[in-house]
């Protein structure tokens, strides 16, 4: 019987040491835990692996601010057609139109594109139209070509911020030997690069001195061709 208890008394002195062994592995391993969570390091650690994180899911979300979406263009088995609206002036104001001069009112001009944006018509560059009318390719069934002849400044004045407005694109062919002489009344090529950054408005020749090339020798029309687009290639990097 003494044997026994004695016996019993060594189980109970072991299970104590061992539970307090057991506490005691706890409270090392909850010290080392909050040591490690609050320490400069591991809060660094955490916040580069959220940071990591965000950049990961925002580089898989497109910007809004970022470029225009690619259209996605139709092929077709007929030849295209493409509607061409040409334009020389747009403006109200007499002082910056020379004499006889095609006009539009600048509040029926934007009334025209309101109506565009309104059935979904997609604006066209010089680019693509070239693609359009050469190939059976389009970029929708709903297209139009915005075309200004001359380079007169009512293209910087007043359409250019109503094609930012509504975010629509046009070309303006331009003469280029008026741009050089700095003419009045006609764009400069600050005016012309700003444009062309802008990605709203493209530029193609309209000749270097604006004659009637039916009456020019061959020779003259060469000129006029040529050293306009040179001209446009040099200033624009096109």
């Amino acid at each position: 019987m003494k044997k026994r208890v004695q016996r019993n008394k060594k189980r109970i002195r072991w299970s104590s040491v061992l539970t307090v062994f057991v506490l005691l592995i706890g409270i090392i391993a909850i010290a080392f835990a909050a040591v490690h969570l609050l320490s400069p390091k591991a809060n660094t650690s955490q916040k580069s692996s959220q940071t990591s994180r965000q950049e990961k899911t925002k580089s898989t979300v497109p910007s809004s601010s970022s470029q225009p979406k690619e259209t996605k263009w139709l092929t077709g088995t007929n030849e295209n057609q493409l509607p061409i609206l040409m334009f020389h002036y747009v403006t109200s104001r007499a002082d910056q139109l020379p004499q006889d001069s095609n006009n539009i009112n600048i509040v029926t001009f934007e009334n025209e594109l309101k109506a565009l944006k309104s059935q979904g018509y997609t604006t066209v560059s010089g680019t693509d139209a070239q693609k359009i009318l050469t190939t059976k390719e389009k970029p929708s069934d709903k297209m139009v070509w915005l075309t200004f002849d001359d380079g007169s400044v009512t293209m910087y004045t007043d359409i250019f911020p109503l094609l930012k407005k509504y975010n629509m694109h046009a070309t303006n062919f331009i003469i280029t030997g008026f741009v050089n002489k700095a003419q009045g009344g006609i764009l400069s090529w600050e005016q012309i690069k700003e444009m062309k950054a802008s990605g709203l408005v493209d530029f193609g020749s309209h000749t270097v001195s604006h004659p009637d090339l039916g009456t020019q020798t061959l020779e003259d029309q060469r000129t006029e061709l040529e050293q306009s687009k040179a001209d446009l290639d040099k200033n624009l990097n096109q």
